[in-house]
């Protein structure tokens, strides 16, 4: 199992500097026994370029570049790196990684053994999270592995999220309804009997979503607190840090409750009349912020989730 190969999954959009950042603290990881498939999701400035140009100055030789010829979101994206490392006949593991992300150089080997001593026939790991840390102030958590899900809302709270790192997270036995995508790690046996990420979400409760699938195909989530990772969040999607349900743009406030919509039809439909009142709250709350011009947006996303953020944008 020691031996096993992972394959590191990293995406890319409009944010090279954070992805060679992340790129270099890979370089450093003790569990050698990996390659890194680098996705970009068809940036549009200097990305390919910059990275390209790092990647001649360090001639890794385990590191595979894919450029997607379009940016259909967070699934889309990952799920480029997902087909290619399915077509590899040698890949164990899948580590699904943000790019904004440093790692810790033992953050790997934690996951592979972790793997290695819980996951059985009678509970089977499909996800495995990590212990996620605010890249800014280091001791304090982000999410202990991942959250829960009020599935009358479709709002999520991160365990542990802006507490003090004191070690009260170091345990196993955490309930999570999704792990984070900052670390998800997968053995290549969940892919391939789950499926992929939900392409129909373009952000947020991507997770969820996989995580419901597992559940139905008795899958279990996991978290190891070794395993550490330090993430800044937002630096994409112009979204605030992860553990919080307010969105600074336009983009992510519109792309979080389209899919708020579409997991509550897809999972819990019977819950829609009381889900959709809970839209009065989130009017009002745009307006006494001012926000008057996202209210449109959200009356026709109730309307139509098939609606583009361009197309409502003009």
């Amino acid at each position: 199992m020691n031996n096993s190969l992972v394959y590191i999954i990293v995406l890319n959009y409009n944010n090279w500097q954070d992805t060679l950042m992340c790129l270099e603290s890979l370089k450093n990881l003790d569990y050698h026994h990996h390659k890194i498939i680098l996705v970009d999701n068809a940036s549009t400035d200097n990305s390919c370029e910059k990275i390209n140009y790092w990647q001649t100055q360090n001639n890794l030789s385990n590191l595979v570049f894919l450029v997607s010829d379009k940016n259909g979101g967070y699934s889309a994206g990952n799920n480029v790196g997902i087909r290619y490392v399915l077509s590899q006949p040698d890949a164990s593991f899948i580590w699904l990684l943000n790019n904004d992300v440093e790692v810790e150089s033992s953050s790997l080997s934690y996951l592979v053994d972790y793997y290695k001593k819980k996951s059985n026939e009678s509970n089977k790991i499909g996800i495995l999270g990590s212990k996620i840390m605010d890249f800014n102030q280091r001791k304090i958590i982000q999410a202990a592995g991942g959250g829960t899900l009020n599935t009358w809302l479709a709002y999520s709270w991160l365990a542990g999220a802006h507490q003090e790192d004191k070690g009260q997270f170091d345990i196993e036995e955490i309930k999570l309804d999704f792990i984070l995508g900052v670390s998800m790690f997968c053995p290549i046996a969940f892919i391939e009997d789950v499926g992929l990420l939900n392409e129909d979400y373009f952000l947020y409760l991507e997770e969820p979503d996989w995580a419901e699938r597992a559940k139905k195909k008795r899958w279990q989530l996991a978290y190891c607190y070794q395993s550490k990772i330090y993430h800044k969040g937002g630096a994409t999607t112009g979204g605030e840090h992860y553990g919080t349900q307010t969105s600074s743009s336009d983009f992510s406030d519109f792309h979080f409750h389209r899919s708020r919509i579409l997991f509550t039809k897809r999972y819990y439909p019977w819950k829609l009349p009381i889900f959709y009142a809970t839209f009065l709250i989130v009017i009002f709350n745009r307006l006494i912020r001012g926000q008057y011009h996202r209210i449109p947006k959200i009356i026709a996303l109730l309307h139509n989730t098939n609606i583009s953020y361009e197309k409502i944008n003009k």
